[in-house]
């Protein structure tokens, strides 16, 4: 049973739009980031639950000075491993949003979802009509996909990220504390 808590604790299919930072990469960035600020911050553990089914949170506050504001990250985990993979996961993003640091740009894992074998679906016309009349009120021109059996390329079906979208919607230094 636990494999399985781990494994879903571990997938993370957003990565993409926050810099690429991922529970095995961020932990390492913020200490370079705190070794870099001389900050000297450590990770505070809670344990949560009875003995049967105890679990752990992880938080940490970090000063940044070129905010000029802290940040605070407060994270679940079924370890204190995770737990604190999760709140580096968080102020490391926070920092990525605000941006502080950069996005990632080492190797990136293959997340689940890229792995997946290609399957058959069928859809109620009903539902396609429905659809076609939302995209047509949206303006959004489907992709055509050809009913050539002979053509094997698969069709993504998941969102990329969009880097017009994604560049209007982070967050500029210098906002509102929280």
């Amino acid at each position: 049973m636990m494999y399985y808590k781990l494994q879903a604790e571990d997938l993370d299919i957003n990565s993409a739009i926050h810099g690429n930072w991922t529970l095995d990469n961020a932990k390492s960035r913020l200490h370079q980031f705190l070794q870099a600020n001389k900050l000297n911050q450590e990770y505070k553990y809670s344990v949560v639950g009875p003995d049967h089914n105890r679990s752990y949170l992880c938080e940490m506050s970090v000063y940044v000075k070129q905010l000029g504001r802290s940040l605070h990250a407060r994270e679940h985990g079924s370890n204190k491993q995770m737990a604190s993979k999760s709140c580096a996961l968080s102020l490391v993003r926070q920092l990525y949003h605000l941006q502080v640091i950069e996005a990632y740009t080492g190797i990136t894992k293959k997340k689940e979802s890229d792995k997946l074998e290609p399957y058959e679906v069928s859809v109620d016309p009903e539902l396609i009509n429905e659809i076609y009349a939302t995209l047509n009120e949206l303006d959004i021109q489907p992709k055509d996909i050809p009913d050539d059996p002979n053509v094997t390329e698969p069709v993504l079906l998941t969102i990329e990220n969009n880097v017009e979208i994604d560049n209007q919607n982070r967050p500029h230094p210098g906002g509102v504390d929280h």
